[in-house]
């Protein structure tokens, strides 16, 4: 069993200072957000079961933004 940690905590200043409204994890490369992106990668990487910890912060709304992209799973 593999434990994946994602601390989606970071305040995204950089991104927000050049005119990004969204954290660095809901920018979307393509048709999918970085978040989708690097779970995927994660997701693929072993046959080993896994088990997923998201650290999020509740100013951006992480938690609400973590379930709604994990439906599609």
């Amino acid at each position: 069993m593999i434990n994946f940690i994602l601390p989606m905590v970071g305040n995204s200043s950089r991104f927000f200072k050049h005119g990004y409204t969204k954290p660095k994890y809901e920018l979307l490369l393509g048709e999918k957000s970085l978040f989708e992106r690097v779970l995927n990668g994660l997701y693929k990487s072993t046959k080993e079961e896994k088990i997923f910890h998201f650290g999020v912060r509740k100013d951006f709304s992480g938690r609400d933004f973590v379930e709604q992209s994990l439906e599609s799973y």
